[in-house]
């Protein structure tokens, strides 16, 4: 069975394909990730603790419970949403004492 080598110049021409390969994913995927922190009010978070909803339910008493990620939280009856600006659900959270999770904000499209 015979080696395949690749000459220098193909090897080169395989790391420019991948390069732009990966900067192209960059800038489809890089520029929402950080859209999305730029408008977040400076009192919701510090660029770290708010991120996409992916489940809410709305409680018999009027809360929601709320999953983003790992993390599932209960928003009480009357909290005040805001208008989400993607059009996706948003929670920015924060640990008490206790180490649990407490809603610093709620973004919601359609709200406000």
């Amino acid at each position: 069975m015979a080696k395949q080598v690749t000459s220098g110049r193909a090897a080169t021409d395989q790391i420019v394909a991948w390069a732009f390969m990966g900067g192209l994913l960059l800038a489809l995927v890089g520029p929402q990730a950080a859209h999305s922190h730029s408008w977040y009010p400076h009192r919701c978070c510090t660029e770290q603790d708010c991120i996409v909803v992916t489940r809410i339910e709305r409680l018999a008493d009027g809360s929601l419970a709320v999953s983003a990620g790992h993390i599932d939280v209960i928003v009480p009856p009357g909290f005040p949403a805001e208008s989400s600006l993607d059009h996706d659900a948003h929670i920015c959270v924060y640990r008490n004492i206790e180490g649990r999770y407490v809603v610093r904000c709620l973004f919601l499209p359609g709200e406000a």
